[in-house]
């Protein structure tokens, strides 16, 4: 799929291939036919399936499916836009109610409900209901019909979904007949803590066709059962079998592949059997565990009724964190009205940024005075669903307005910006004349303005560290490695339990396939830990995500902050290069380094050259060499630059001992007669890097200067592994003399010594 994705100029999503292997399943012995004749088979059965009231959802979801699939498969159409053409909930509401099967399930459910009401004390408090991702409605509608009568009984009904598409949905539906609903955006594959939801406050919880939606089963019904009171009952309708139908509408949508706990589900599907249903709550502390419509199952739904022992297991709250910088935690601005020294410019500026924010309010639904400027959009709750009404808002007033916009261009400022630059002539008509046609003054000598600039030329000089981050074997920052270095202090020890079991690897005997003859390394601890909420990644990704790339990520936005500067406004200061050098992967199947440096550059909006690179052990120092060359030529204003080496299994500690690179021991002897190879660690580290010049004048603090470096190959020798020591000399004399640095100046010298008695 990604090759004819990519020969159109589009990317597929990778949770496609999972979809198109299950799809092969279906078909397989399936003999092909005339594609016309097919589509007119379809098209004849379609007209009279749209007749029948329970046939028709299905079909018309089907069709517009089966007709988008090569668009979406070629990545020129999302999953989302098919389901939800031009932000409509229409096509999937009906697949939920006003059908029998639908409606009976529904009925199935709304009975038990009433039924728990009904054996409530009569001095029972007012009750409290929760619904996960209540989505269109389809549960919401019947059972908020049938609690007419227990209306004075209500305390809550908390309408809650992942996307504020569907919560502008429920309000628009339900609100103003029902004043006790209210609703939320909650994620039930996350901690309530993490998400700010009340727990051990909830009577009934309710799911209809959701919590399989998610990559851990167990974890999700922990959330869930976070919510209910002890005795509570969790309130579950969902699909019971797998089908070619789900598989071909529901299982386009990327939530359908999450799971991640395949033993659990249906073969080829997310949903769980009765009997798996029966044996995870059960084991999840949910009992008694009843189905009240199994004679039905067959339709392919079933109705689950557990009940909370009240233990909850939840992850520990400490301190909470600030909210990260990247999501602009300063409060909104309250108006764009231009001050008394502003320019006309600034003025003009204030009125479109003014007029955009309107237009974003109103289809968010959203106080304009609660917005602000520099925020990202998606942090208001922004989604394939509400871009796609966003687009047709914007293109009320603008020509040609495409959804991408507004993911590449993520906040309002950056809207305004944007719109100033290339619809001038649009917003002229729409806002009239700005108040002078003239341009705006030129900005101050530290603006990205001049800076772009500074770039045509070059900056040319030496190039300043102005901010560092790190952390090593014993030393979680930079403060505990001075102190390790200067008090002589020795970090190696031997492979921690909790990273491998070296001693069933172990053999004495160097060379042994498939064994160590050493036990000793340096590494770092918790690089298991990472603070997802803070960088707002989801628990699904950041599992999915090497520990380089996590690690990387919080030692670079630190670099950041030991510099003085606020990651989430460093983009301000022109483009920011990222340089990382990594040469070990093993933690997914295919190592993906690039991603370590454009997740920074992503996470951060920085838009300079953002790449990852493996020259073995020089990784780290050629990153640095290249974010210098790429500062002095101009390629961009700062650079962060780096590198990272984790060792998460024994794979690459097996492939040295078995070329014998390792010492036996916990010392590595280089330039000794006795040196028997060196001794593998961990690190992570990242430089701020600006030219001095600026940096000088933008009185930054500055750790080092580098003056100059070179690098080179050692080309032919007498053995692949073997150093030349002519290259050696070379590129020293040409570090020294683009350094314009006598040799005789040098105080302090690092080496990489190879521990062996050649190197």
């Amino acid at each position: 799929m990604q090759p004819l994705a990519t020969r159109h100029g589009h990317v597929t999503p990778a949770y496609l291939q999972r979809w198109l292997a299950e799809s092969l399943k279906y078909v397989a012995g399936v003999e092909t036919g005339d594609a016309g004749a097919l589509w007119q088979q379809w098209d004849e059965g379609l007209s009279g399936w749209r007749q029948d009231p329970d046939l028709a959802p299905r079909a018309l979801l089907l069709d517009a499916c089966l007709k988008g699939l090569p668009g979406l498969l070629r990545g020129e159409q999302s999953a989302p836009g098919l389901l939800f053409p031009d932000g409509s909930m229409s096509l999937v509401e009906g697949v939920y109610k006003h059908n029998r099967v639908a409606d009976y399930f529904n009925q199935v459910l709304i009975e038990a409900v009433l039924a728990y009401i009904e054996s409530r004390p009569a001095d029972a408090e007012p009750l409290r209901i929760l619904e996960i991702g209540a989505g269109t409605g389809g549960t919401s509608a019947g059972l908020l019909a049938a609690l007419a009568p227990w209306r004075s009984q209500m305390g809550e009904y908390c309408y809650t979904d992942l996307s504020r598409a569907f919560l502008q949905h429920g309000s628009d539906q339900f609100a103003a007949q029902h004043p006790f609903l209210h609703t939320r955006l909650f994620d039930v594959s996350r901690p309530c803590a993490e998400q700010g939801i009340d727990t051990d406050h909830y009577h009934l919880v309710v799911a209809t066709n959701v919590l399989h939606a998610t990559p851990d089963i167990r974890q999700t019904l922990r959330n869930a059962k976070a919510l209910l009171c002890k005795g509570g009952l969790l309130m579950l309708n969902e699909i019971s079998e797998a089908s070619l139908f789900t598989h071909l509408s529901f299982g386009l949508l990327e939530g359908w592949w999450l799971y991640r706990d395949g033993p659990l589900r249906l073969p080829g599907c997310p949903g769980l059997s009765p009997a798996g249903w029966q044996a995870v709550l059960e084991q999840e502390g949910f009992s008694p565990v009843l189905f009240p419509a199994r004679q039905a199952h067959a339709q392919g739904q079933q109705i689950i009724l557990a009940e909370s022992d009240g233990i909850v297991r939840q992850p520990v709250v400490g301190q909470q964190r600030p909210v990260p910088a990247a999501a602009d935690s300063r409060a909104p601005q309250e108006t764009f009205s231009p001050g008394p020294d502003q320019s006309s410019a600034d003025a003009w500026r204030c009125r479109v940024a003014d007029f955009l924010r309107h237009l974003v309010s109103a289809t968010l639904k959203i106080p304009a005075d609660k917005m602000s400027l520099s925020r990202p959009l998606e942090d208001y709750g922004l989604d394939s669903i509400l871009v796609v009404r966003l687009t047709h808002a914007f293109s009320e007033h603008f020509a040609a307005v495409d959804s991408a916009l507004f993911f590449e261009v993520p906040t309002l400022a950056a809207l305004t910006e944007h719109f100033i630059q290339q619809r001038g002539e649009e917003l002229q008509r729409l806002l009239g004349q700005p108040e002078a046609e003239q341009p705006a003054p030129q900005a101050p000598a530290s603006t990205p303005h001049s800076s772009a600039k500074a770039r045509e030329q070059g900056a040319g000089g030496p190039i300043a560290i102005i901010g560092l981050d790190g952390r090593y074997p014993g030393a979680q920052s930079m403060s505990d490695l001075w102190r390790n270095l200067a008090g002589g202090h020795c970090a190696i020890g031997e492979i921690p339990e909790e990273r491998w079991d070296w001693q069933r690897y172990f053999s004495a005997e160097k060379g042994q396939p498939g064994h160590l003859y050493t036990r000793w390394g340096g590494f770092i601890e918790g690089i298991d830990q990472f603070d997802a909420a803070f960088f707002r990644i989801s628990r699904t990704e950041a599992e999915r995500m090497d520990p380089q790339e996590r690690l990387f990520l919080q030692v670079a936005y630190h670099s950041i902050e030991d510099a003085g500067y606020n990651p989430a406004t460093l983009h301000q200061q022109g483009e920011v290069g990222v340089f990382v050098g990594v040469m070990n992967g093993s933690y997914n199947p295919i190592s993906n380094y690039w991603s370590i440096a454009n997740r920074v550059s992503y996470q951060l909006d920085l838009q300079g050259p953002s790449l990852a690179l493996d020259s073995a052990c020089s990784s780290s120092l050629t990153a640095i060499h290249l974010a210098v060359e790429s500062l002095i030529s101009g390629s961009c204003d700062l650079a962060i630059a780096g590198g990272i080496n984790l060792i998460v299994n024994p794979q690459h500690y097996l492939g040295l001992c078995e070329m014998m690179m390792l010492s036996r021991g916990e010392q590595c002897r280089a330039f000794a007669d006795d040196a028997d190879g060196f001794v593998d660690a961990e690190g992570v580290g990242a430089v701020l890097l600006k030219p001095l010049e600026r940096a000088l004048a933008d009185g930054d603090r500055i750790y080092a200067v580098i003056r100059g470096g070179a690098i080179n190959a050692g080309g032919k020798t007498n053995g692949y592994t073997v150093p030349s020591a002519g290259a050696q000399q070379r590129v020293l004399e040409k570090a020294l003399a683009r350094a314009e640095v006598n040799a005789r100046q040098i105080s302090y010298i690092e080496a990489h010594g190879t521990g062996t008695a050649l190197g």
